[in-house]
């Protein structure tokens, strides 16, 4: 018996419990237990989607057995304390794109002048594009393997390998940051950035050595920015103060880019220009380079723009709570109303309208006879009986003391007409209005000369509640036509900040764009008269992989790119960790070749695209036991000033072309040995982690070859197995086509070729025909047909009758063939009605250029579900179960909806619509089953149609 399943539990464990379920019943013998039975169970389980609620709750129920886990706690903190070094390098960088941000817009905070930010985003490029800020970061994850903290932590775990994790995990990170920020900046055009603070001298040395390496292959230097200035400036055939000018000027231009540009932090996204966190966004696949390169320069525009808001917002606008509680107060009564609110826009936009009542004498009279009343709390009845007795005291006042409080206000409706003038109160200082002021005649002041607190004091809180919409409009304003927009703004924002579509450039062609790029930014930059990059290809093809540490032009490229793509398939097929202990070892003739050191590596990050595969050096060690021992830095892990030393990182690449090198490209294979290692103290481990030093173990080590030239023989795919017992469809097999059966000629029709046939008697045109037309029965009367009417030789007979058997078996069609035909027939009919749909579907994009392209009018009538919809022509709600029709207006917009009794009104000033309405009409009264919805329609017509019938259409 299947248990219930509650709703919390996701498909995974529905199809255990119904697997259990079959077995239970299988053991017990019970005739429910069908293995069909269980195979649809699982088949509907696995179509069955998985609502929210169960995803949420199973990853709920996931994240509290985690909580729940002794040893959780101390493994965060161990993660946490791994990634220091990231946390510290990505922190800087962010540090630097606010810094950025300050200075386009020269913005300063806490005592920082601009020339302190631009000397710190100069430093953190500059310390960047030198490798700095990488070894620097290397040498962090060293310390915190020196750290007690970190022993502590691992000591504390339960999992006693976790020293070897921590291992492992900071050889990773190692390598990847020496990957990132070390080896990607070993290239154009960040080499470049290294002459910005050399002398003359040095400049010129360096600059002839670039140009020499661009001419040897143009390719290995990137095309958009070291290239223009290579060739534009040539030191050797300057002299004197020019030269001496020149450098200075590319030195300052270096600087200036090293100050104002942006750094990103990915070697993808500096070589491409693009954003990880976009690159998977449109319909699940990857932009292409020049819609990456475009949607990083808009993000980078719409970060500029909401920097700028947030200047300009504060200085304008009310802080966003204020205006939240405006949206939520504005035009709800105090009461709850039958209808439905209006939206929170709608009743601020309506509260803009409103006219406030204005002041007379007898409402300040009111309002000061109703303070003493102002601790208690009144009820209806009590406060008409106070105001018809302040209301009789007022009939009873002298005209003298009448004029007093008819003045009174008369400045407090100045005041008010003034505060309407002026906007809310900018930021999140804003305090509440008391209920109002009491200021004497002989002491007022003119209400233009009152600051706005002043004014909203005497206006007292109910009256600025009241026109707060008012005003805020006002700031509104303020905040579109602020000047900073103008001044450090790019001049595409509409007052919502969106980009203004009216402002872009879309007919202007791109060859006139680039050549004003060009005359922009590389005027300057003249081209050499001697024309030694005459023969230059402009931008390079993608065949030179210099910029990822190899160029095609090397002499051992094809043999160290090979190798290289080899250990990457291997790591990868046997899932080598980070920290795996290697040996390569060169073999020629099915012997290993002497190399003069060691080629031990370590393991490290492993890259796809473009492959990249970081391995570090291992450096062997001499054990006072005479264990082996490899250690990950030289010597004691510091120089002579105790500063710690760098592992040596190579990538594969490197390794196998220096292997090339000291055999001389003779090697017909790799033998690559994967040695067991471990910690040399087992008990404690933390000593053997912070000497970097690890044991070989006395495990046999398990060795695979790399070969040189490539195996034509090709390892079959692993067979894919299903859980439960399930089983891939079968594929259905294509049914051979019936073969036509052809006899051998008989001897007479043998005997007959080449000199002729004998004639044949006694045989009727109609009997041989009556065999072409029967069905099997009549081919098998040749026989006996040939023997009855035989006048000739009996050869002749025979050979007449064999072959009317043949051809009564060609002409014959089978069921098969029959049934063919009739399917290729339907599936022409069904592909040439496709064919139909994709001529209409291109047409509609031609000519819309929508994919739901439709008419624009009527296009069907319906019951309104809910109360909700509102019409298109009175704005008035459309009741539920009222018949309405729908009109599509934009082919990118939802369809309205329009009262059956709205329609002629809608229409009838256009003449156009009016006659598509007929037409809609007429088509709904034939296709609509709703009776309602028919009649509505009918009654649609007889109004657009007053001279003709309902029924007459």
């Amino acid at each position: 018996m299947v248990h219930p399943v509650s709703s919390a539990v996701g498909d995974a464990d529905r199809i255990v419990e119904a697997v259990n379920a079959w077995a239970e019943a299988f053991q017990s013998g019970s005739a429910s237990a069908d293995a069909a039975e269980l195979g649809r169970t699982v088949e509907d389980l696995l179509e069955q989607d998985t609502s929210y609620a169960e995803q949420n709750a199973k990853r709920l129920r996931l994240v509290c057995d985690t909580l729940g886990t002794g040893d959780f706690e101390n493994k965060v903190k161990i993660v946490d304390f791994l990634l220091g070094p990231l946390d510290a390098i990505i922190n800087k960088m962010l540090r630097r794109t606010t810094v950025l941000k300050q200075l386009r817009f020269n913005e300063t905070r806490n005592g920082e002048t601009l020339q302190e930010l631009k000397d710190y985003s100069r430093l953190v490029f500059l310390s960047w594009t030198s490798g700095t800020l990488g070894r620097e970061t290397i040498r962090s994850f060293l310390s915190n393997l020196q750290s007690l903290d970190l022993a502590t932590f691992c000591h504390d775990s339960d999992d006693v390998s976790m020293s070897w994790t921590c291992f492992e995990l900071t050889l990773f990170a190692m390598s990847d940051v020496w990957r990132r920020c070390c080896h990607a900046v070993s290239s154009f055009p960040w080499i470049l950035f290294d002459l910005s603070s050399c002398s003359e001298s040095d400049f010129c040395t360096k600059w002839t050595a670039f140009r020499a390496t661009m001419q040897r292959c143009p390719e290995c230097v990137d095309a958009g920015f070291s290239a223009p200035l290579l060739r534009a400036l040539d030191v050797a055939a300057l002299d004197g103060r020019d030269r001496q000018e020149r450098v200075k000027d590319v030195q300052q231009l270096l600087l200036d880019i090293a100050t104002f540009t942006p750094l990103a932090t990915d070697t993808v996204e500096n070589l491409h220009g693009q954003n990880q966190s976009r690159l998977f966004v449109w319909r699940g696949r990857a932009r292409g380079s020049p819609a990456a390169a475009e949607i990083s320069v808009l993000s980078a525009l719409a970060s500029e723009h909401l920097h700028l808001k947030t200047l300009i917002m504060p200085a304008t606008m009310p802080s966003s709570f204020r205006i939240a509680q405006m949206q939520r107060n504005i035009g709800r009564k105090r009461k709850a109303a039958d209808t439905v609110l209006p939206h929170a826009k709608t009743r601020l936009a309506a509260a803009t309208c409103v006219e406030p009542r204005r002041l007379s004498g007898w409402n300040v009279f009111l309002r000061e006879g109703m303070q003493q009343f102002s601790s208690t709390e009144l009820s209806q009845e009590e406060y008409s009986a106070q105001s018809s007795a302040l209301g009789r005291k007022w009939r009873l006042l002298d005209q003298e003391v009448r004029e007093k409080y008819t003045i009174k206000a008369n400045y407090e409706q100045t005041c008010r007409d003034e505060l309407q003038t002026r906007a809310l109160a900018a930021g999140s200082g804003w305090q509440k209005s008391s209920t109002g002021s009491d200021v004497p005649v002989g002491d007022v002041q003119s209400a233009d000369s009152l600051s706005t607190s002043q004014l909203e004091k005497v206006a007292g809180e109910h009256f600025c509640k009241k026109i707060s919409a008012k005003r805020l409009v006002l700031n509104d304003e303020e905040h579109t036509a602020d000047p900073r927009w103008a001044t450090y703004g790019l001049s595409l924002q509409d007052r919502h900040g969106a980009l203004r579509r009216d402002l872009i450039d879309l007919c202007t062609p791109q060859p006139t764009v680039d050549a004003a790029v060009h005359n922009c930014m590389h005027a300057n930059l003249e081209e050499p008269e001697d024309g030694s990059f005459a023969n230059d290809k402009g931008i390079p093809s993608s065949t030179c992989h210099k910029l990822f540490g190899y160029c095609q032009l090397e002499k051992f490229h094809n043999f160290s790119a090979r190798f290289a793509k080899l250990l990457a398939k291997e790591t990868v097929q046997r899932k080598l960790p980070a920290g795996s202990l290697l040996r390569l070892q060169p073999m020629r003739g099915g012997s290993a070749l002497a190399i003069p050191d060691d080629q031990a590596f370590f393991l490290g990050v492993l890259c796809q695209k473009p492959l990249t595969q970081v391995l570090v050096k291992a450096w062997p060690v001499t054990s006072e036991g005479g264990a082996v021992s490899f250690a990950v830095t030289s010597g004691s892990g510091r120089d002579m000033d105790g500063v710690l030393l760098l592992p040596q990182f190579h990538t594969s690449f490197e390794i196998f072309r220096n292997l090339a090198v000291l055999c001389d490209g003779a090697v017909d294979g790799i033998t690559v040995e994967i040695i067991p290692c471990s910690f040399e103290h087992p008990l404690n481990q933390w000593q053997s982690m912070q000497q970097l030093k690890v044991v070989v173990s006395s495990q046999p080590p398990s060795t695979f070859t790399l070969h040189a030239t490539r195996e034509e023989a090709t390892t079959s795919a692993a067979q894919v197995q299903l859980p439960f017992g399930l089983k891939f469809p079968k594929k259905k097999r294509a049914k051979a086509k019936p073969k036509a059966r052809t006899k051998k000629p008989g001897p007479a029709r043998a005997r007959g070729r080449g000199r002729g046939r004998r004639r044949r008697t006694g045989e009727s045109v109609s009997s041989k025909s009556s065999k072409l037309e029967s069905s099997s029965a009549a081919s098998a009367k040749p026989d006996n047909d040939g023997s009855d009417s035989r006048s000739g030789s009996d050869d002749g007979a025979d050979g007449a009758g064999e072959e009317d058997e043949a051809v009564g078996t060609l002409m014959m069609p089978t069921d098969d063939a029959r049934n063919e035909e009739r399917e290729l027939a339907l599936a022409a009919g069904d592909f040439e009605e496709t064919q139909q749909k994709k001529a209409v579907l291109a047409d509609a994009h031609r000519t819309g250029g929508s994919y739901f392209s439709k008419e624009i009018g009527f296009d069907e009538g319906s019951l309104a579900p809910t109360g909700r919809s509102k019409c298109l022509h009175c704005s008035g709600p459309i009741c539920k179960g009222a018949p309405r029709f729908s009109y599509f207006w934009h082919e990118r917009r939802p369809s309205r909806y329009v009262h059956d009794t709205c329609v002629r009104r809608f229409v009838q000033d256009d003449v156009a619509k009016e006659e598509q309405a007929i037409v809609a009409m007429r088509q709904i009264v034939r296709s609509t089953p709703v009776p309602e919805v028919k009649s509505a329609a009918e009654r649609v017509l007889s109004a657009l149609l007053p001279e003709a019938s309902a029924s007459s259409t």
